[in-house]
């Protein structure tokens, strides 16, 4: 309807905004020119199609560089303006550049965004390695990045990369690039190696691949890292960055103990009749601190399913890898059709003769109090100290054990067979 000069004359007071949204008014009586009071013509530059005036004259000082962004931080809306059902579009796509952010396509270019400080990093890591490059930060901070060539005095080269934060978002938006490299300024890296690939960086190239096989061999990693940036790290570098993935996707070390007790409740209330029993040591520093020292528990369905299996159990430990050790205790239970079930886990800090004391104590009275059964082990200290000491529950008679003497590998017999 303001395509009518008259009509818009006429109506222009009827014209109101949004609550909380910038006031429209026409300048000197002409609809055709319409302004925000709230919003100067730096902020609309700078959420629409043009920085302009941003960082847009190759000699400004950094006092003028400052000042600029202070500007865009200043006129930008603010973050209450959310009823966006009642703004105009053209608008609203201005104030949106940060969606849909596109891929990035091999060369920077002014009013390109990116979701995070991270992300730009990485993108221009991965852009100089591509073009064999190298760069240097002169500003890196949390509402700024600026990098410019490695070689500028020696080669003349102007490449220089400006991006700042979005005042509202996460985002950062490139508001100065002066690219691609000069034609004279060659690469310089030429080892096998690349000094920015770096654990971090490769890191977070390999993520999706540890989320979908967390045993990822490394010399696989080596492998991906060659193929996708044509150089080769060494098994330090792709071992480190295996394990600070796995520590960002599935948690570090510490944050899976602090959350072993809160497991081991969820089981308990998904599976009632699970049991779980703890051994832990009071902090010296602290005596309502506990440290974890060991924990058992075993399954209801396995509990009941005992009871109609054979009267033969079968018990071993292995060791665990990681930051922090341990062992993995395990009692098996036997069907009538000589198949394997799993009956009671534990996790001790070693195979030693405590740890499997407390380990099949808590199996007589947390587990079953079967009387006449068998039990199978190998000939470990710990496990023959707990079988032959007074009063255990496990000594002869009635409970009767017996030693494994050989097991034959897999690939030569269906099932292992074991001599006692």
């Amino acid at each position: 309807m303001l395509t009518d000069e008259q009509y818009a004359s006429e109506h222009i007071s009827e014209l109101t905004s949004p609550t909380q949204t910038p006031h429209v008014e026409a300048i000197n009586g002409d609809p055709s020119m319409i302004v925000f009071d709230s919003l100067d013509q730096i902020c609309v530059d700078f959420f629409g199609d043009e920085a302009v005036g941003v960082d847009s004259d190759v000699d400004d000082d950094e006092d003028t560089q400052d000042a600029n962004e202070k500007a865009i931080r200043e006129s930008a809306p603010s973050q209450i303006f959310n009823n966006v059902a009642e703004l105009d579009p053209i608008l609203l796509d201005s104030w949106r550049t940060w969606s849909n952010n596109d891929s990035f396509d091999g060369e920077f270019s002014i009013g390109k965004e990116f979701d995070s400080l991270a992300q730009l990093k990485d993108i221009v890591k991965a852009y100089s390695i591509a073009k064999n490059h190298s760069f240097k930060v002169l500003e890196s901070e949390s509402t700024k990045y600026v990098v410019e060539c490695k070689r500028k005095s020696s080669c003349k080269c102007s490449w220089r990369l400006r991006a700042i934060k979005d005042p509202c978002l996460a985002s950062f938006r490139i508001v100065r690039y002066n690219g691609p490299h000069a034609s004279n300024c060659l690469g310089d890296i030429k080892s096998i190696d690349h000094p920015l690939l770096s654990s971090d960086f490769v890191c977070n190239e390999i993520k999706d691949l540890i989320r979908a096989d967390p045993s990822l061999k490394i010399h696989v990693i080596v492998q991906a890292v060659k193929d996708k940036f044509k150089y080769t790290i060494t098994y330090k570098r792709a071992w480190s960055a295996k394990q600070k993935a796995i520590a960002n996707i599935f948690g570090d070390w510490e944050k899976s103990y602090e959350e072993f007790p809160r497991y081991m409740q969820t089981l308990k209330e998904s599976n009632p009749g699970t049991v779980v029993e703890w051994c832990t040591l009071a902090s010296n520093e602290d005596p309502s601190v506990h440290i974890f020292l060991r924990v058992v528990w075993a399954f209801k369905p396995s509990i009941d399913g005992f009871k109609h299996c054979r009267p033969l159990i079968t018990i071993d430990g292995t060791h665990l890898y990681g930051k922090y050790k341990g062992t993995l205790l395990i009692d098996m239970g036997t069907y009538a059709n000589s198949q394997l079930s799993s009956l009671a886990f534990a996790i001790v800090e070693s195979e030693n003769g405590e740890s499997w004391k407390w380990f099949m104590k808590c199996i007589r009275h947390l587990v079953t109090q079967r009387e006449g059964l068998c039990v199978i082990s190998d000939r470990h200290a710990g496990i023959l100290q707990t079988m032959n000491e007074f009063n255990s529950g496990w000594e002869e008679p009635p409970p009767h054990h017996r030693f494994v003497l050989l097991t034959l590998p897999l690939k030569s017999t269906p099932s292992s067979i074991m001599l006692m």
